[in-house]
């Protein structure tokens, strides 16, 4: 019998058209070497153009699947995405408080927003993500995130505000007017670290979850935070660097 890959718990809402959610979380997590489990908490009504509809999974239906899965596999990682709801968001928090296995990292994407549609959830569905960071190592919110999750204008200062709640920061640079994309790291007690990739032309559908669900699965593997960041980084840009439009809207990451 062969060596299996280490699993990844997936938490993350299904996108119709393939090109976010656990569609790219499964194809990421596998480039890494790691093995998807995938648990849907939210579908969608969306295409290449935006999200239009959530339709969240009951909170019983998720942790019964959730626990179903971790009383027959252990996981190295855990990766959450779009979740959906105020009511299974704060059943999320309580269960990582609970139940987490211990050492094992939880990378949140915390999506506040659909490109060309606009904010998903509303105050209250936004209210429940912030108690959720005080559970989760890991967050790897763009600027515009960050700067919602936090109430500040700079990402220092939006930085400096989540890590009281987090010990990780990875800002994603996409949205900023900046001549590269710009990736930064903040972490408690450590100086922040910089990478700077070449911004490519047009816009992206599933770059969030693509880079989160990388690292998950770089984790997973045993990697430490920053080799695994690298990596993540350098698969996600190699991923919009081939990437193909297959509708009207924004183009997806080739994998």
């Amino acid at each position: 019998m062969s060596i299996h890959p280490p699993a990844v718990l997936v938490l993350a809402g299904h996108d119709p058209c393939g090109g976010a959610g656990i569609h790219a979380d499964i194809e990421a997590i596998k480039a890494q070497g790691a093995h998807a489990l995938t648990v849907i908490t939210c579908l969608t009504r969306q295409d290449s153009r935006g999200v239009y509809e959530l339709l969240p999974q009951t909170t019983a239906q998720v942790l019964a699947q959730i626990n179903t899965l971790l009383a027959d596999i252990p996981i190295q990682a855990i990766k959450m995405g779009l979740i959906g709801s105020e009511a299974l968001t704060l059943a999320l928090y309580t269960w990582l408080q609970q139940h987490k296995p211990a050492n094992i990292p939880v990378v949140l994407d915390p999506v506040l927003a659909a490109g060309g549609t606009g904010k998903l959830g509303n105050q209250a569905s936004h209210q429940a993500l912030k108690q959720l960071l005080t559970a989760v190592d890991i967050i790897t919110p763009n600027s515009e995130e960050a700067r919602q999750l936090s109430g500040q204008n700079t990402l220092q200062q939006a930085a400096a505000q989540l890590l009281k709640q987090v010990e990780t920061v990875v800002i994603t640079g996409t949205h900023e007017h900046e001549t590269d994309v710009v990736n930064r790291c903040y972490q408690r007690n450590s100086p922040e670290q910089n990478w700077h990739w070449p911004r490519l032309a047009g816009q992206y559908h599933g770059s969030g979850c693509t880079f989160a669900s990388a690292l998950a699965g770089q984790l997973a593997t045993g990697k430490t935070l920053i080799p695994a960041l690298e990596t993540a980084q350098e698969y996600t840009w190699q991923s919009l660097k081939e990437g193909y439009g297959l509708g009207q809207g924004q183009w997806f990451p080739a994998r």
